[in-house]
């Protein structure tokens, strides 16, 4: 029997940790329309600049950039103002929006098959402001006010109002966001016919009809928890009541992909974990409690100990190798494949071929079915932040409570319009990250990011670079199932689990300050490097051309700005820099974090606006240029994962050569050859020596293509080694099949797998001659020490599931 979440458990497969693309607002270039970053930012940068004592909309303005600066600013304003008040119990509802959701209704869903990136963006606008608009009221309670807004989530906090009356104003929504896309649709529908589309059309008329139901519901997410603000401190309150929302929300995602949940296996290793809530109560959200977050992260460990009990589960076929699903990584410590990981993220796994090995649909499907749920059940601790556990528990300035107490107080003095506004703190806030270090610090999706959009605008020529971290994704689901086995035997509640909780991604926070000032200090070593004649002839070179904007800046601080994205680094760098662009990118290739390279892949692309004579005209022209030449390098980056790829899975054919006593003779040479393909080590770059724009036309169709499936052969988009050469990519893609067909032929029979029969039980007459032989009573079996270890641990935490558990 499944939950009753109504999911069809596509909505549970969308994690709160993604990358920043699925966000139509930064990807509108998709469709050849400007992201309307550019111009926000400007107005920020200008408010700053300009002071004085703004009134009505600048005000309005720039209270929503403290909120994006600081997500959770207006619920700490809250935490604050409950205080020491009597009885003041809080409810808190973090509603996720799924990047894939039943009918098509999810973010990546509307992006790619029904609105576009530009129509989904007024939808995303339109949602958020029928939340605000049900869901906010002022004045004493009871009260619902909603405290946070992004593209994918909404927190709402609930004041003297129950879940019942939540889920009352839910079926309002519900008609609201149906309202929205209705009326976008008929735009959508217009597109598609210009265009030719023919599914997509099939797609927005199968949406409409469904939308025009009586009573249709989103297929979203929501958790609540409930605390009493008044006896907490206000930063600890709102990061517990925040993190076990999210914890909620995460056990709302693990019922709905039990519904959704395709296998026998894996219907029967997520259904009957959790309770229910009421129906009256709306399924699609969960409620806190600490006993069932402890079962859905215990569902990892148990999936683990399935797939290695059974050799059909174990034994996977991973991009055309087999492999396995599990690694003993210590003794009795097992770890997911990351192999596996990644692929199943991307839902890639396939059947294998019967020239590869014997293994039935049902079985893959089954293996699919259990990885997708392992998934959920270690995001159910998934929390995006920008700060160490250190500078949570730090007082004083650098500390996480410091950066919340200046914000507010800046929020206050902006929401007051008699009030002046101290500017260098406001300044401070908009600029920096918790550390308030001396320097800026752009980030992707917070207000801070105008400082790298506004910079870029200012000049008519830059070279844009979009670094993605390799598998930063994959690393963060290893660490959050190590953290969940932890918190699972130390049984952490309350603050302590939400410090544990913390901990888990400290390490990633870490790694991309890291990568950041790595990347900064490398551009700031070759800043001295370019006062040359050679300098100069490379940016004209470059940028086809001589010109004033190609002059090189007196300081460094204008020659570059850098800005921290969710798994990117972004780069708008002078044309100066052309002559070290290959230098730079090799360099910063090499470097390591913790012994481990920073392993980013880069696409580089070149812009350069027509000179205009109107200032404001320039600033636009500059707007688009850029934009464009953003879009290229990140959308650049697609066809140089699928060379990465193909490395990946010769490496893992030639591991299985070195298994293999008889063959490990072949490594050395098939090692070498691969290597000298370069395939992890090139990059990509677009519109050198050409650097305008491009009409609407083409240029989407480059972006759909580097999306798609690019074969290089476009005058665009080039592959370039760490020589700086440019290399012939329809011949390195030959080049790298041939060797991998030479690979697999060596390798064989060692690339080939059959499941083994299953065990047949035992027949009851065997079984009673095997008592009689051996009776239990004179021949005891002995357990090993580990073995018996092992299952005393294991009672043990059935008895304590068994017990209530303690209250925050």
């Amino acid at each position: 029997m499944g939950y009753g979440t109504e999911s069809n458990g596509r909505s549970a497969d969308s994690f709160l940790y993604g990358h920043v693309e699925a966000d139509p607002r930064y990807a509108s270039y998709r469709d050849g329309e400007l992201s309307s970053v550019w111009e926000e930012s400007e107005r920020l940068r200008i408010l700053l600049r300009d002071e004085g004592r703004p009134k009505g909309a600048d005000r309005v303005f720039l209270e929503t950039a403290l909120e994006r600066q600081l997500p959770t600013l207006r619920l700490y304003q809250q935490a604050t103002l409950l205080k020491g008040q009597n009885a003041q119990k809080v409810s808190l509802y973090v509603i996720v929006f799924p990047g894939e959701a039943k009918d098509n209704t999810g973010i990546k869903d509307l992006n790619d098959k029904i609105l576009r990136y530009h129509l989904n963006n007024l939808f995303i606008k339109c949602r958020q402001d029928a939340i605000t608009k049900l869901f906010t009221k002022s004045g004493p309670p009871p009260k619902f006010a909603t405290v946070g807004l992004d593209y994918k989530t909404a927190q709402i906090i609930g004041i003297g109002k129950t879940r019942r009356d939540f889920a009352d104003t839910l079926i309002k929504l519900d008609e609201e966001l149906a309202k929205c896309l209705l009326a976008l649709l008929p735009q959508a529908e217009d597109e598609a016919k210009k265009d030719g589309d023919k599914e997509r059309l099939k797609a927005i008329a199968d949406l409409k009809e469904k939308l025009q139901k009586k009573g249709y519901r989103f297929d979203f997410l929501f958790g609540v928890r409930t605390l009493n603000f008044a006896i907490k401190n206000p930063l600890e309150a709102t990061f517990l009541i925040l993190t076990e929302a999210l914890k909620a929300a995460g056990m709302a995602r693990f019922m709905a992909k039990a519904d959704g949940a395709n296998t026998r296996a894996g219907r029967r290793m997520a259904a009957g974990v959790l309770k229910p809530d009421a129906a009256r109560d709306d399924r699609r959200g969960k409620e806190y409690d600490h006993g069932g977050f402890i079962k859905v992260i215990k569902k990892a460990g148990d999936i683990n100990d399935l797939i290695r009990e059974k050799a059909e589960y174990l034994h996977i076929w991973i991009d055309k190798v087999w492999t396995v699903v599990l690694y003993e990584y210590r003794r009795r410590v097992f770890v997911m494949n990351p192999d596996v990981i990644r692929d199943a993220r991307k839902k890639a796994i396939k059947i294998p071929t019967r020239k590869a090995g014997l293994k039935s649909k049902g079985t893959v499907k089954t293996q699919i079915d259990l990885i997708e749920i392992w998934l959920v059940a270690v995001n159910a601790l998934d929390l995006v932040k920008d700060f160490l556990v250190s500078e949570f528990r730090k007082k004083g300035s650098g500390g996480v409570e410091d950066y919340h107490a200046k914000a507010l107080a800046a929020l206050d003095e902006v929401s007051n319009e008699v009030s002046s506004i101290k500017w260098d703190r406001l300044g401070q806030v908009l600029t920096r990250d918790f550390r308030q270090g001396s320097r800026v610090l752009p980030v992707q999706g917070r207000a801070s990011e105008f400082g790298f959009y506004a910079h870029s605008s200012d000049y008519t020529a830059q070279i844009l670079f979009s670094m993605d971290i390799r598998d930063l994704g994959v690393q963060i689901a290893l660490l959050y199932d190590w953290f969940i086995g932890e918190i699972e035997v130390q049984r952490y509640e309350g603050v302590a689990l939400m410090e544990e909780t913390f901990a888990s991604s400290d390490l990633i926070n870490q790694r991309k300050r890291v990568t950041y000032d790595k990347v900064v200090d490398t551009f700031r070593k070759y800043f001295p490097l370019t006062t040359g004649g050679d300098a100069f002839d490379a940016a004209r070179k470059a940028f086809h051309g001589r010109g004033a904007d190609l002059d090189r800046p007196q300081l460094f601080e204008s020659s570059v700005t850098v800005m921290l994205g969710g798994d990117e680094i972004f780069v708008s760098a002078h044309p100066v820099y052309s002559m070290f662009v290959c230098t730079i990118i090799d360099e910063i290739r090499q470097a390591t974090y913790g012994g481990q390279p920073l392993n980013l892949r880069t696409g580089v692309a070149y812009s350069r606006a027509e000179k205009q004579h109107n200032p404001k005209d320039q600033k636009k022209v500059n707007w688009v240029s850029h934009d464009q030449a953003l879009g290229l390098a990140t959308a650049s980056l697609n066809p140089i994962k699928g060379l990465e790829r193909a490395h990946r899975r010769m490496e893992r054919l030639i591991e299985k050569l070195a298994a293999n006593d008889k063959k490990k003779a072949l490594v050395p040479a098939y090692t070498a050859k691969l290597e000298a393909l370069g395939l992890m080590s090139l990059f990509a770059r677009s519109n050198y020596r050409f650097p305008y724009v491009m009409p609407t036309r083409d240029f989407r169709d480059i972006i759909r293509r580097l999306t798609e499936w690019y074969d290089w052969s476009e005058p665009y988009t080039e592959l370039v080694n760490l020589k700086c050469e440019t290399v012939d990519g329809k011949k390195l893609w030959k080049e790298a099949e041939k060797l991998e067909a030479e690979i697999t032929k060596d390798v064989g029979w060692d690339n080939y797998y059959v499941d083994p029969p299953p065990t047949p039980s035992m027949p009851p007459l065997v079984k009673k001659l095997m008592d009689w032989l051996l009776p239990a009573e004179k021949y005891p079996y002995e357990e090993s020490k580990e073995d018996k270890r092992e299952r005393e641990i294991e009672e043990d935490r059935k008895r304590r599931e068994g017990r209530r558990p303690r209250t925050a």
